[in-house]
């Protein structure tokens, strides 16, 4: 048995889920249109990999700014009980 599969290498729309998810859909009809099958995304892919952030944390201590940018990634992240993985697992 063979199985054709497509490694993405590319970026979200950082801290939008909407727009990250229809870039998901684009990006995998491509990869099916080339025969693949399966379709590998880097991780945290949505909402993005939040490399060089802090949230505003130090040892004992966060801000207020911080906390807000954490709950925005929060809320742009994928939500496993709502449609978000049924539409992961249903694109073309």
């Amino acid at each position: 048995m063979s199985l054709r599969v497509a490694v993405v290498q590319d970026h979200p729309v950082f801290f939008n889920k909407k727009e990250t998810l229809k870039k998901v859909e684009r990006l995998v009809a491509l990869c099916r249109s080339k025969g693949c099958e399966l379709v590998l995304f880097p991780e945290s892919f949505i909402p993005g990999y939040p490399r060089d952030f802090d949230f505003g944390t130090r040892v004992g201590d966060r801000s207020e700014s911080g906390r807000d940018l954490y709950l925005e990634y929060y809320q742009e992240s994928i939500d496993p009980d709502g449609q978000d993985i049924p539409f992961l697992e249903n694109s073309s």
